[in-house]
């Protein structure tokens, strides 16, 4: 299954069950980024509650969603499946070095429910990363099952479309 069969399956299930139906109009605009993010199920299930407001991702190269996240992108929560969605509230990309990571954690931890020494040990060899703010998030059932590449670990993915940070700092979509 390649990224456009993937995307003609979500609009199927937005038009089968009833709980998918909101995704029809972010899915059916190419304005509109679309991003497969995989998740630990602590993480969440804090996202689901409203705990976790905030997406952290960090990485060693500048990979996604460093820089191919904008404001109101859509973005589909998996464990296994696909089981949620939100809408990108806010976004900020940092790069940073080991020594950045403790004020990191005091102005992100929180929000990303994050506050152990694990933390800072995971992130100590990256160079990048990607602050995303939740809204508008929404569980699916049934959930969408993935088949092919897509049942692998896989992080951050953008299905379609992305936004990239210019020297000028001026964002286009591509």
């Amino acid at each position: 299954m390649n990224d456009e069969q993937l995307m003609d399956e979500l609009r199927g299930a937005t038009r089968q069950h009833h709980a998918w139906a909101p995704l029809a109009v972010p899915l059916d605009d190419p304005a509109i980024s679309v991003h497969l993010v995989e998740m630990p199920e602590l993480y969440f299930t804090y996202v689901l509650d409203g705990q976790k407001t905030i997406e952290g991702r960090f990485s060693k190269r500048p990979t996604a969603p460093y820089p191919r996240v904008a404001i109101g992108d859509l973005v589909l929560l998996r464990t296994m499946w696909v089981l949620a969605a939100f809408r990108v509230a806010s976004v900020e990309f940092m790069q940073y070095v080991p020594e950045d990571l403790d004020a990191i954690r005091r102005e992100y931890g929180p929000a990303m429910c994050v506050d152990d020494d694990r933390y800072r040990d995971a992130r100590s060899r990256g160079r990048y990363a990607t602050f995303v703010g939740i809204k508008d998030v929404r569980r699916f059932r049934p959930a969408l099952r993935l088949i092919g590449h897509y049942a692998l670990n896989l992080g951050w993915m953008v299905l379609r479309g992305y936004c990239r940070v210019d020297t000028s700092g001026q964002m286009s979509l591509l």
